[in-house]
């Protein structure tokens, strides 16, 4: 349709709008708006991608949500501390590997 829209003249377009308003119940304005503007086009992502696996994430986020968001300083304090208590707890299954490079060791600071 945007096709048609954009091939009429102007009293070809009026009627078309006409048509469209009256059909599905548009104001005019909608109408121009949804047949003159290009499709949006589908992007590609932007930015980082994950550091984190998702298993990771949904054991550390809980973490973070119940100790008051804190910055990454902090939250990187509790870890050890609540982590062990919280995949007890929940039984979430987090490989060794992955608990290693999400949970640091207070050892290696």
């Amino acid at each position: 349709m945007r096709w048609r829209y954009a091939q009429r003249g102007r009293e070809g377009k009026s009627r078309l709008l006409d048509e469209l308003c009256e059909v599905c119940d548009y104001d005019r304005k909608y109408a121009i708006k949804l047949l003159g503007d290009k499709p949006a086009a589908t992007r590609n992502k932007v930015g980082r991608k994950p550091v984190y696996a998702k298993e990771v994430v949904a054991v550390i986020k809980p973490i973070w949500l119940s100790s008051e968001q804190p910055c990454g300083k902090r939250l990187k304090e509790l870890l050890p501390i609540c982590a062990h208590c919280t995949t007890r707890q929940t039984h979430a299954s987090v490989t060794a590997a992955q608990s290693s490079h999400a949970i640091p060791n207070p050892a290696r600071w």
